[in-house]
């Protein structure tokens, strides 16, 4: 795989933060699972972790284009997911705190 506008470093670590990421998202999901009403909070929460690493995936598949149509159907697509996810932990925040 060619980097074509980033070095190799900054792929290696947006691979790191989407591991990290997927870690932590795992985590929060176990606990809101074992107790959720005293975890309640965790829930919007792990919207955000999960459009994060939607937004990292998008990144990623930027800094690797090596074609224009390449990166319309992977990153684009990332990209209009972590939006919508992003929302959805919009909505879930409201519920929760409100």
């Amino acid at each position: 795989m060619r980097v074509k506008n980033g070095s190799r470093g900054d792929s290696f670590t947006l691979l790191l933060v989407n591991i990290v990421l997927g870690v932590v998202l795992v985590v929060m999901a176990v606990m809101a699972f074992l107790n959720p009403e005293e975890n309640m909070v965790l829930f919007p929460l792990i919207f955000f972790v999960a459009a994060a690493m939607r937004f990292s995936n998008a990144v990623y598949s930027f800094l690797n284009v090596e074609h224009e149509k390449k990166w319309k159907s992977g990153g684009l697509r990332d990209l209009i997911l972590g939006i919508v996810i992003f929302v959805l932990g919009i909505i879930a925040a409201v519920g929760v705190w409100s």
